[in-house]
This record gives structure tokens, C-alpha cells and sequence, in this order.
């Protein structure tokens, strides 16, 4: 179906305030003869290929012209292609296995122009060629390859089809044999530039029709499938004369299409029109001044604006200078830059590269040898790119010491201000603070690192950077250091008495062992005193002291005349380790209950250890026989629990409090015996 769009144009001069990318280098490649540049590209190595025509070089008047450059722009290798007639290559596309591919036509073999395909290696050298002939002058403008690594390739034929000059669209195999191909077009001339496999697998085909639309020509856009049958076309125009010469698949789906125009105020202009995904426009923009400007290149931008590319005689130095224009997704221009001297120099290629810049190729007759030569002109980087946003570090924490020699590195996201631009991380670890040696390790997607193999006794210093695609940077709020420092376990340590094998006098007995030292500064070693029998076991939280007096007729697990085993743990909390003394002591217990010796009078010691976490000892005296109650008070007076409620003999005895259930705080102890009552503080220290 044909449809007639109508527009409102808007006239656009190039005053705006964001700088211009400037050049970063231009390059000229030319002899005594004509040379140009239709198209250009970067490599995957970052260098650039450059193809044309040349009459300065190879073996008539025109021949191929494939020029291989380094990253700047400096030639590597050049080839020509062709015969002793006029050869001309519009388009190369790097291929898959590193080499490229050639279109344009041939006149040195065949009375009329044919589509020719040439197809080379990484080196330039010529695998094979391809003649193509629908009947009459027939020229290729556009190729690309395949997901099946063969190639689709456009241009215009006047040997079949409708008209005098239709599109044609021809799909080859991986060897360049035709596959099948096709022609749209009517009555009159259609010429297609322009070709791009769109997302569904199908073809996109652009250029101009005096077939259809409005006026003498306008532009035409048609929509294949994947066997290059029509979908639909569309037509877009004026009463004048409107050339269409690239077109883009956008990222919503629709489409891109750029040309020049002559019924819009000035003499010609750059036209950009903004269709959805059926083709219809969505807008369209006239971009320009009072002279002569024809746009022959675009491409979608990293944030879904548009760079445009061709030659303007409306500014720039003199005649015909190469004109650059970026726009956001709107159309609206954002900056313009020119380039040239003081002759035609013009511009008919352009694309985006990895560093955010541009690459520029045509032809000037500015510089250079003589006449026309090739110019290749690679900007800076666009001046809207920006670098990714500030984050911090979150771990290891700055100062911190770490008890491992592997340790989690954690950093905040990096914001960036194009939502399709991928951020990596490189991360940086050093043992001086200027990272005059550095480990690192880049390309980290995720904002965590585990890193092993650190050393003990050694400061660290890291910081992050953070990568977007274009190579932009942003370094971590700080650098933060921290140590290794792996700590050591209490030293061992003896039991002293009672000595192995002993036989308990009644009463309490003090159990006494060796200090263990710490290694680690700051940190406090505590002990835990253990009592084992053949059925059960009972353990004492000690404190700081080394010794203990405990009367073994209160304590539970232990039987009057039994044999048991006692020993003692030290514990540090840095690390969280705990040892046990070197040996372990058995004793037997008195036979007695209570003390041979008789206490003269009623009295409540202060419980051991105090403060006390979670255990304590509580020892009493009476000096006769007495109703006996011990209990436990907070500091409000309520009763926490009661310990003791019987009548006991006359002697000496040990109660033990666990206050493990309880809150840290202060505690009273009271002893009623009888008449005589007692308090005494305890606290709990957890």
C-alpha cells in the first residue's frame, strides 16, 4: 500500500550552546587521480576500513578502492579491485571470520554496469568475486551480512522490474551465489541506497521514488520479510524534490530516515523523518541553512537520539564543508560540527565508535595530493557523554582489621546517566597508599568481589573504578586501607592443685591452675572450672581469677566419699576460641558433709566470682543448727528465686547461683537463719 505523509517542517541553524566535538585527527589517502570515500567503519581490533573508488591507483579508471588503518587512522594495507573500466565499491561491512565485503559495480567486464560482491580476508586479499545482472545497468549501494554468514545487498537495476530503475534486493549464501532477489518500484525511476536486516529477520529499504508520492521524487521507504517479499512501502514528501540515502532500525522498532530535501527554504537541506513500526510518520525535522546541505548518513545514539552526517554549504569554512549533527530522540538538535577547509570537502559516511566519537569519511579537495582524495576525519568524544555517577566503599570498613587472609570487597552501584550503557568495575588493592604496586582485578559486573591469599601482618589500601562503554571513569569517593592481623588462641596452661589424685579435706577447697596469656592486645582471657563423675558433669563460669573456692558437699554432681575429675577451659573472644588445660586432675571428694570445724558464728560471704556471668558461688556458716532460707532479690525487692528453704547442720556451706535466665544487673542476696538475717550485692554481668 502507498501512503502520502505530510509534515511540519522546521527550519534548524546551528546556534547552540554545547561545544562541538572537536577532531581528535584527520587522515587523507589519495594520489594524481580521483579518490573517495563512501564508506566507513571501525574494526574490531579499533582500527578502521575505508571504501571507495580510486583513479590515482590500480588498473583503469576507477577501480575498488579498500584502505586498512590503525586506531589512528594510519594506513596499514591498501588494495584496489577492478578492471580497465570504471569500478566502483559504495559499501564495505567487516564479516564475521575478521575480513570484509565489497559492494558497488563494475563496468570492465560487461558492456553495462553490474552489481559486483567482493569478498576478502582479514589481510584484503580477494577470496572471490561476484558478478550480478538483471538485464541492464545494474549498481549495488548497500551490503550487509547475514546471521547465516551469507549477505543481503541493495541497489537499483533498470534491467528488470516495472520502471526504467527500481530497488533490487538480492540474498546470497556465504559464497556469494544468489539465493533469489527482488525489485520494487513503478512506472517511472526508484533508486535505492540504503539496507538493514530489521529485528524480525526481514529487510528494510530506503531511498527515493518518482513513482509515487506527492512530487517529482520523494522519499521511499519499503518493509520486506525475511524472503524479501513485500510488507508495505510508505512515501514521504512534498511538491518538491526530496532524495532519501540512509535509513536505521530504532530501538522502539520503528525507523530512521534521513535524505535532503529542496522545498524547505533553503536550496537544499538535511530532512529527518521518525516512523514507527508500520512506517507511519511520527515526525519529521528540516535541518539547514540559506545553501546547498545533504545529509547521506545516520545512526541511533547510545541514548536513543540521532547523529546525522553529510556536507553543508550553509556554514563551515568555505564551498562545502563535512557537517555533523546530533539530535535527541525528538529530532531536536543538541550540537553541530563542522570540518574543512577552504574547497568542497564532503562527507558521505559516518558511525558511531567505541570510544563515544565518530568516524567521518568522504572526500576533500582541501587537502591532500591533488584533486579529490579520501578524508577521514575521527572526532572526540561526544560532548554529552558523561562518566558514571560517585558511589562510595562499603567493606572492608576504613581502618578495620580483619582476622582472615580472604575477605569480601563491597562497593556501592555506580549510577549512569544513560540507562543503556553497561558499567563494569576494576578493583585495586595495594600495600602502600600511593599504589605504586598494585593488584587488580577488572571487568567485574557485580559490585562484590571475594579476594583470597592476603597476608597476615600487612596493611592494605583499595579503592574502585568505575568503567562505563565508552571507556569513562569515575574513581571511588576514597581509598580506605585496613590490616590483616590473624589472631592466636590463649597459650596453654596447667592445673595446679588440688594435685592429681587427691583426697579432699572437708570444707572448701581452692582450685587453683596457671595463667594463659593472650597474645592479642586487648583481648581478656576467662576460665571455666569443670567437675566430671562417670553420670554427670557441672561447670562454673570463673572470670579473669585463677582460682576458685568451691566446697565440693554443695556442689550437685559430686557424692560424699565419689571419685570425679575436674579441669579448667580458657575462652578469648578474638578470636572466639576456647582450650583446655593440659590436664585434667581426678580427686575424691570428703566423706564429710560439712567442715570437721565448726564455724563460730553466722556469716554470708560475698559470692565468687563478682561480677559473675553467667554463674557465681554463694558460701555460708552456721555455727548450729538453724531453719536456713537463701534467696535472691532484685533492687525492687521482688524475689528472683530461692536457693536454699530447709533446716541445715552446723557448718559450712556452697550454693551455686546460675543467672543465666537473668537481665545484667545488680542483685541481692539475703541469708535468714533463724534470727540472724544478711544481705550482700551481687552483679551480673553478661
Amino acid at each position: 500500500m502507498k501512503r502520502l505523509s505530510l509534515f511540519l517542517f522546521v527550519l534548524i541553524a546551528p546556534s547552540l550552546a554545547i561545544a562541538q566535538p572537536d577532531s581528535l585527527w584527520s587522515r587523507t589517502f589519495g594520489g594524481s587521480g580521483q579518490d573517495f570515500c563512501y564508506s566507513v567503519q571501525q574494526t574490531t581490533d579499533g582500527g578502521y576500513i575505508l571504501a571507495g573508488r580510486t583513479s590515482s591507483y590500480g588498473h583503469g579508471y576507477d577501480d575498488f578502492w579498500l584502505v586498512k588503518t590503525d586506531a589512528n587512522g594510519d594506513s596499514l594495507w591498501t588494495r584496489t579491485f577492478g578492471g580497465d573500466g570504471d569500478d566502483e565499491c559504495r559499501s564495505v561491512q567487516q564479516t564475521s571470520d575478521g575480513g570484509y565485503i565489497l559492494a558497488g559495480y563494475q563496468r570492465s567486464w560487461t558492456p553495462f554496469s553490474d552489481g559486483w560482491l567482493v569478498r576478502v580476508d582479514a589481510n584484503g586479499d580477494s577470496l572471490w568475486t561476484r558478478n550480478f545482472n538483471a538485464g541492464g545497468n545494474d549498481y549495488f549501494k548497500s551490503v550487509l551480512q547475514t546471521p547465516d554468514g551469507g549477505f543481503a545487498v541493495v541497489g537499483i537495476t533498470d534491467g528488470s522490474g516495472a520502471g526504467h530503475n527500481d530497488f533490487w534486493l538480492v540474498r546470497t549464501d556465504s559464497s556469494g551465489v544468489e539465493i533469489w532477489s527482488r525489485t520494487y518500484g513503478g512506472s517511472s525511476n526508484d533508486f535505492c541506497y540504503s539496507l538493514q536486516q530489521t529485528s524480525d529477520g526481514g529487510y528494510i529499504l530506503a531511498g527515493n521514488t518518482l513513482s509515487f508520492g506527492a512530487g517529482s521524487e520523494d522519499y521511499w521507504l519499503v518493509k520486506t520479510d525475511a524472503n524479501g517479499d513485500s510488507l508495505w512501502s510508505r512515501t514521504f514528501g512534498t511538491s518538491g524534490q526530496e532524495y532519501g540515502s540512509s535509513v536505521a532500525q530504532t530501538s522502539d522498532g520503528g525507523y530512521i530516515f534521513v535524505g535532503t530535501g529542496e522545498g524547505f527554504g533553503g536550496l537544499q537541506d538535511f530532512w529527518l523523518v521518525k516512523t514507527d513500526v508500520n512506517g507511519d510518520s511520527l515526525w519529521s525535522k528540516v535541518l539547514g541553512g540559506s545553501g546547498y546541505d545533504a545529509c547521506d548518513a545516520v545512526q541511533q545514539t547510545w541514548d536513543d537520539g540521532f547523529i546525522l552526517a553529510g556536507h553543508t554549504d550553509s556554514y563551515g569554512v568555505q564551498y562545502s564543508d563535512f557537517w555533523l549533527i546530533r539530535t535527541d530522540e525528538n529530532g531536536d538538535t543538541l550540537w553541530t560540527a563542522t570540518y574543512g577547509g577552504n574547497e568542497h570537502d564532503d562527507c558521505y559516511s559516518a558511525s558511531l565508535t567505541s570510544d563515544g566519537g565518530y568516524i567521518l569519511g568522504g572526500r576533500t579537495q582541501s587537502f591532500g595530493a591533488i584533486g579529490n582524495d579520501i578524508w577521514v576525519v575521527k572526532t572526540e568524544r561526544d560532548p554529552l557523554l558523561a562518566p558514571p555517577g560517585s558511589f562510595n566503599l562499603i567493606a572492608p570498613a576504613n581502618g578495620n582489621t580483619i582476622a582472615l587472609v580472604e575477605a569480601d570487597f563491597v562497593w556501592q552501584t555506580a549510577s549512569d546517566p544513560d540507562p543503556n550503557d553497561n558499567i563494569t568495575y576494576c578493583l585495586y588493592l595495594s600495600t602502600d597508599s600511593i599504589f605504586a604496586t598494585t593488584d587488580s582485578v577488572c571487568s567485574l559486573s557485580d559490585t562484590t568481589y571475594h579476594w583470597q591469599g592476603l597476608a597476615d601482618d600487612e596493611q592494605y589500601w583499595w579503592k574502585v573504578k568505575a568503567i562505563n562503554d565508552f571507556e569513562l571513569f569515575t574513581w571511588s569517593d576514597e581509598t580506605w586501607s585496613f590490616t590483616v592481623s590473624i589472631p592466636q588462641p590463649p597459650s596453654a596452661f596447667n592445673l595446679l592443685a588440688p594435685e592429681n589424685g587427691s583426697l579432699l579435706e572437708p570444707g572448701v577447697t581452692s582450685f587453683i591452675w596457671e595463667s594463659s596469656t593472650d597474645p592479642n592486645p586487648g583481648d581478656i582471657v576467662t576460665y571455666t572450672l569443670h567437675f566430671v563423675t562417670e553420670t554427670d558433669s557441672i561447670s562454673y563460669t570463673i572470670g579473669t581469677d585463677t582460682t576458685a573456692d568451691v566446697n565440693p558437699d554443695t556442689v550437685d554432681v559430686l557424692e560424699p566419699g565419689g571419685d570425679a575429675t575436674w579441669y579448667v577451659t580458657a575462652h578469648s573472644s578474638y578470636p572466639d576460641t576456647t582450650i583446655e588445660s593440659t590436664q585434667r586432675f581426678t580427686f575424691t571428694a570428703s566423706a564429710a558433709e560439712v567442715s570437721a570445724h565448726l564455724p563460730t558464728e553466722f556469716r554470708l560471704y560475698q559470692n565468687y566470682p563478682n561480677p559473675f556471668n553467667p554463674t557465681t558461688m554463694i558460701r555460708f556458716d552456721l555455727p548450729r543448727a538453724s531453719a536456713v532460707t537463701l534467696r535472691i532479690f532484685d533492687l525492687l525487692g521482688r524475689k528472683v528465686l530461692t536457693l536454699v528453704d530447709e533446716n541445715r547442720a552446723a557448718g559450712s556451706y556452697a550454693v551455686s547461683f546460675d543467672g543465666s535466665r537473668l537481665a545484667s544487673g545488680i542483685y541481692l542476696c539475703r541469708l535468714q537463719a533463724g534470727a540472724f538475717a544478711t544481705t550482700k550485692k551481687m552483679v551480673l554481668l553478661k
